[in-house]
């Protein structure tokens, strides 16, 4: 009978599949009842799709498992993950029921929906006296489960050694591989009694899986030193044998920092430049994970120090101050490692950073100390002309600045003409402005746009460094190449105390930019209402026109900012104290198309 779904028998089948767990005492009684009713033995539950058998045998329930058996149970009905009741039973341990259920006419070969027999599933869980019920009961000891896996490959990678013993005893293939290549050796090398029992029973000390890997690989690749003392000294194995990588021992274990295999290993006649398909050498593995000791060991038998991957061009040391593994730069540099190459990467990914840069770039300041001292291109600026320096103010670190400001041009530009001022400035870093002007850095100067420091702390609203910048008594009304001031700057950025700052250092309220847009124009078109009501109160023209003709107002009422809309529209109804006619002669032309919204123009940097 398959799963009931009906009304009249959902509450009994319930109390049916509950019972079959539970074993308490009255439970038989209230399992006997239910099935008098008629309720069918082959009732499933809806998560599981278990029997009432399936879960008495999960549970253990030995009295349970004779009462359903007596009843015309099935005993080798599937679950929906395909398990009998035997495979429960051979997973749980449970040596009674599983006689039980081989004389009720259990398949003792029934597997799994991944192929898991009972025998596979005691082998792998170290169920001694189960393995041994099932193999007098003639269970396959060499069936695979469909990643191809046996037994005996099961109980050898969970270091059974009994368990082992037995199968091998009963006939298993002892070099049986699984989908991936491997064998029973390559999953026991963590595992020296299973290793020495499977090697002494022949098998294959140099077979290799679909990465090409043997088992002294695997051994060296799970820092497994007795293993890999014993292929190399007993079995004479390839020590320089390489993965479909052309990863070898010595590579991985220098990766992984298993230090007495790379000493092991060593005493060989080792490759100890053997590059991978990367052109990474052990020495480069070792130095980017921070294994100083392996990088010890192998700079004392002369590895390549400056050898370069093909990846980035990275060298050794090149892995390790970009991953601030300080103690092995240390290393590294008192074993002569040059510190002058650029990374090898696209200029469009990397900039052509120098390992200075680098280190600086990622706050490692001992590493930048070091470098220093062992002049690591004080200057030597990236493909867009940056210094370190300028890396270092662009993030504010005072404790790097002050590190490079007594070998670093506090001046220097990058390709932009901007120096590291201008990156602390447009950083926010108000300190690292400090920092910089008070050790000679130009206030007062301009980039290839004709921007100056001012300009961008305006146009950001970085009002702290504004009023910084001002002291220093700076051009408070240069142009940038658009015309651009820092008041238009903050005016259009809505930055509304930048721009009472400036107005009070006498920025003019009414300059154009090429485009004949003042300050008010942008401010009104972006609906800066506060800012509007400031540039009116201080004097801005509310009916200035830009080249095309169009004024604060024009572009307000296009952009619907209604109250921005009425503060000019009053002013414009205010009588004029003045005749004088406003911008004779003033052009209309010019083939400029105008942006509509601040949004519209890129600041150049």
């Amino acid at each position: 009978m398959g799963e009931i779904d009906g009304e009249i028998y959902r509450e009994e089948v319930r109390r049916l599949l509950v019972a079959t767990q539970c074993g308490g005492p009255g439970q038989l009684a209230v399992v006997k009842g239910l099935l008098k009713k008629g309720i069918s033995t082959e009732v499933k539950d809806k998560e599981h799709g278990r029997t009432p058998l399936l879960w008495a045998a999960w549970a253990g329930r030995e009295q349970m498992v004779d009462l359903l058996l007596r009843n015309g149970a099935n005993v080798n009905v599937k679950d929906k993950s395909g398990q009998t009741p035997l495979l429960l039973a051979a997973w749980t341990g449970q040596e009674t029921l599983l006689h039980k259920l081989l004389g009720a006419g259990a398949q003792v070969d029934s597997g799994n929906d991944g192929g898991r027999t009972p025998l596979s599933m005691a082998a792998g869980l170290g169920h001694k006296n189960i393995l041994a019920t099932l193999i007098e009961a003639n269970a396959g000891v060499n069936y695979t489960d469909e990643c191809d896996r046996a037994p005996l490959s099961w109980a050898a990678g969970a270091g059974h050694l009994e368990i082992v013993q037995m199968l091998l005893k009963a006939g298993a293939r002892v070099d049986s591989e699984d989908y991936c290549g491997q064998t029973p050796l390559s999953w026991a090398v963590k595992h020296l009694d299973i290793v020495i029992l499977l090697v002494g029973n022949k098998a294959n000390v140099t077979s290799k899986d679909i990465n090409e890997r043997t088992p002294l690989l695997w051994a060296a690749v799970g820092g497994c030193h007795e293993v890999v003392d014993l292929l190399i000294s007993e079995m004479h194995v390839e020590v320089n044998c390489a993965d479909k990588n052309g990863r070898t021992p010595l590579s991985w274990a220098a990766e992984l920092g298993h230090e007495a295999i790379i000493a092991r290993l060593l005493e060989e006649d080792v490759e100890v430049d053997a590059a991978d398909d990367w052109k990474r050498t052990p020495l480069s593995w070792a130095a980017g994970e921070g294994h100083k000791a392996i990088v010890q060991k192998l700079v004392d038998r002369k590895a390549a120090i400056d050898a370069k991957d093909s990846i980035y061009g990275w060298t050794p040391l090149w892995w390790a101050v970009k991953k601030g593994h300080e103690a092995v730069v240390e290393l590294l540099l008192q074993s002569g490692a040059g510190v002058e190459a650029k990374d090898g990467r696209r200029k469009q990914d990397t900039n052509c950073a120098t390992l200075l840069w680098w280190a600086v770039g990622n706050g490692h300041k001992a590493i930048v100390k070091w470098l220093l001292e062992n002049r690591g291109h004080f200057n030597t600026k990236n493909n867009l002309g940056q210094t370190p320096l300028w890396w270092a103010a662009g993030m504010g670190n005072e404790d790097m600045m002050n590190l490079l400001l007594g070998t670093h041009d506090v001046n220097a530009a990058d390709y932009h003409g901007q120096t590291p001022l201008w990156w602390a400035v447009g950083n926010g870093h108000l300190a690292a402005v400090d920092l910089l002007t008070r050790r000679g850095a130009q206030v007062n100067v301009e980039d290839r746009y004709g921007q100056s420091p001012l300009t961008w702390a305006a146009g950001k609203g970085f009002e702290e460094i504004t009023k910084f910048l001002l002291r220093r008594k700076p051009d408070v009304n240069l142009k940038d190449q658009y015309g651009y001031t820092a008041l238009w700057w903050a005016a259009a950025s809505g930055n509304e105390s930048v721009v009472r700052l400036l107005l009070q250092r006498g920025a003019n309220i009414n300059s154009k930019n090429k485009y004949g847009q003042t300050p008010l124009w942008w401010a009104a078109g972006k609906g800066y209402e506060a800012i509007v009501k400031l540039l009116l109160k201080k004097g801005a023209r509310a009916d200035a026109k830009d080249r095309k003709g169009q004024t604060p107002l024009w572009w307000a009422k296009k952009n619907r900012h209604e109250a921005v809309v009425e503060l000019l529209e009053k002013r414009l109804r205010r009588p004029r104290k003045s005749t004088f006619p406003f911008l004779l002669g003033q052009s209309h032309g010019g083939e400029h198309e105008l942006a509509t919204s601040m949004d519209g123009l890129e600041r150049v940097a």
